[in-house]
């Protein structure tokens, strides 16, 4: 994936924000694109973000921790937790078909990650119970079902080594 974008958000409608307006930090471009149709749609009356603390056991790290979901709002009457996540921390990952030292330390950091994501999501479907709020985790698959005016574009994946070598020997 290319390098996260990072930065401070200004809404235009502070009013709907529920926290410090001089302090909304977004972590990649998906949230930006969030926090700009949170401040713009009608339907959502109020929203926060990294405003929900959740306890949850870390399996990688053996330990308590916290977790905080990028943003919570307020729809139609219905308050809502979100995360945003990339769809393939979503889903259990696969080990490579080509066996080498880099997919197999890709693989590893993959399974940590969907691991710790996992039990982060266990306890925050739990918590939304108990609060009775809806819980939601938006992919760029699924985004549209949720905000239709939101597009996530994926980031171009550079071009390999073994591509280009097989595009010169073409060439030549």
């Amino acid at each position: 994936m290319g390098k996260a974008r990072k930065g401070s958000f200004t809404p235009k409608n502070p009013k709907k924000y529920v926290g410090n307006v001089k302090d909304i930090t977004y972590r990649s471009g998906w949230e930006l694109r969030l926090m700009r149709e949170f401040d713009k749609n009608p339907k959502i009356t109020q929203w926060n973000s990294e405003c929900v603390i959740i306890n949850y056991w870390n399996p990688v790290k053996n330990r308590a921790a916290k977790y905080y979901p990028d943003f919570m709002i307020k729809m139609d009457n219905r308050v809502i937790l979100i995360e945003v996540k990339p769809q393939r921390e979503t889903a259990r990952p696969v080990p490579a078909k080509k066996k080498s030292k880099t997919s197999a330390k890709r693989y590893i950091n993959e399974c940590a990650t969907y691991a710790i994501n996992d039990s982060k999501w266990h306890a925050a479907t739990k918590r939304c119970k108990e609060l009775g709020i809806d819980w939601w985790i938006i992919t760029e698959s699924n985004v549209d079902t949720f905000f239709p005016n939101v597009k996530f574009v994926l980031p171009k994946l550079p071009k390999t080594k073994s591509i280009n070598r097989v595009r010169k020997r073409k060439k030549g």
